[in-house]
């Protein structure tokens, strides 16, 4: 009985925005050599044994595909009304120029910081929008972090599906 899950399925993920739902999120287990790999790279997954890769068709998304139909005004992302969310606090400033920035406090993890273009800023050229569409290339270097919350140990053969 092979207990091997099955590697993601490249043309279903191929359709527009597929490549960033909760399906290429996962792992794989390389049809190589069996080992199991967290999804570390934005083009896909590489495992770390054998060097095999399996990429997928990026979707580059416009600033209008990410717009909440259910909200008048973009203030910020939505916090999650959850447990987790108690810790996160927002503080708000305007520019002079219309942009907010808004500075989210998350506990003792840090802060992240939103700066919120409006149309003004947007129509300039190497601004918000332009930087949208450059974070998105192929080639740039993201990289997700390691999933450290397995219980395996980093030898190759621990990470082995053997049947």
């Amino acid at each position: 009985m092979n207990l091997a899950p099955p590697c993601p399925n490249v043309e279903q993920l191929a359709t527009y925005g597929n490549d960033a739902r909760r399906l290429a999120w996962k792992g794989f287990c390389c049809p190589k050599c069996g080992r199991l790999n967290c999804r570390e790279l934005w083009t896909g997954w590489l495992c770390q044994n054998c060097g095999y890769s399996l990429n997928i068709p990026r979707t580059v998304f416009k600033p209008e595909d990410l717009v909440d139909v259910n909200r008048y005004g973009f203030d910020g992302p939505a916090i999650p009304g959850n447990k987790s969310s108690n810790a996160i606090t927002c503080s708000k400033r305007m520019l002079e120029n219309g942009v907010r920035i808004l500075t989210y406090q998350l506990g003792n993890a840090g802060t992240v910081t939103h700066l919120l273009a409006n149309s003004q800023t947007n129509a300039r050229p190497f601004d918000a929008d332009w930087i949208f569409q450059q974070y998105q290339a192929p080639d740039v270097p993201f990289k997700r972090h390691e999933l450290k919350s397995h219980k395996c140990t980093n030898t190759a053969t621990s990470f082995q599906i053997v049947c």
